[in-house]
């Protein structure tokens, strides 16, 4: 029998200001057409965004991880085994996570 806890959400409780965003594979650019999904993680401006993200001070940010067509920007080899050609070529995700974690 599986034993579920309840998840301690204090740190959420206190904080002042957060972003969220959905950012998927049907994002547009703001001009232009569309881009594949890989072509897409590939262009997308980390440092641009991480530096919106200071500049907010959010002490959080939600970044939808997948959505609609569940495609993940980022390797994930079990995804990739049952669902080719749903995951990017670079950790897009995790570059965000050490990215952010590395900010004052």
């Amino acid at each position: 029998m599986t034993h579920y806890q309840k998840a301690n959400t204090d740190w959420l409780a206190s904080c002042c200001l957060g972003l969220s965003t959905h950012w998927t594979a049907q994002t547009m650019p703001r001009h232009g057409s569309a881009h594949g999904f890989q072509e897409a993680v590939d262009r997308f401006r980390l440092a641009d965004f991480l530096a919106a993200v200071e500049r907010s001070r959010a002490t959080h940010v939600m970044f939808t991880v997948t959505h609609a067509l569940q495609m993940l920007a980022c390797p994930h080899p079990v995804v990739d085994e049952l669902l080719r050609g749903r995951t990017s070529q670079c950790d897009l995700l995790g570059e965000m996570a050490r990215g952010r974690s590395a900010l004052p």
